[in-house]
């Protein structure tokens, strides 16, 4: 459960960023949550490689895809 809400955090922070600003923004709330930076930068790179730039720009809008948080707790594990 812990981890969901942690999760759940963590996508809120996504919502404000786009394009280098989305990682700056992801990286602080990441970090800010108790994650290391290594951690938080492999969840972060393996969320690019599963969504396009169009993506986050719509997650900046409030669009997030039904399949983020999932991805986002999977990610999260295994760099960790």
């Amino acid at each position: 459960m812990p981890l969901r809400i942690w999760v759940f955090g963590l996508s809120v922070v996504l919502l404000s960023g786009c394009a280098s600003k989305s990682e700056r923004d992801y990286m602080t709330g990441c970090v800010s949550s108790g994650a290391s930076k290594d951690v938080c930068s492999c969840t972060y790179d393996s969320l690019k490689a599963s969504y396009s730039e169009a993506v986050f720009e719509d997650i900046d809008k409030g669009i997030i895809p039904p399949d983020f948080m999932e991805k986002t707790a999977i990610a999260m594990k295994q760099c960790t």
